[in-house]
């Protein structure tokens, strides 16, 4: 779950450019490892795209990735 109205403005946003670039755009994808990508997006080739999405220095310390 996105979990700020300032990070859910950011995927919105982030999910509006990659549509504008051709690709579909997933909110919240889990990956087979158990983790998961604020957004994820198949581009029109097949390729696949991941964003994680940070709004606070706190948030990217915290998260050890």
């Amino acid at each position: 779950m996105i979990s700020s109205a300032t990070a859910a403005e950011v995927a919105r946003g982030v999910s509006r450019l990659l549509l504008a670039e051709g690709y579909s755009p997933i909110l919240e994808f889990t990956l087979p490892n158990g983790r998961r990508l604020d957004v994820a997006a198949i581009g029109p080739g097949g390729e696949m795209l991941g964003v994680e999405i940070k709004v606070a220095l706190a948030d990217l310390r915290c998260d050890n990735k």
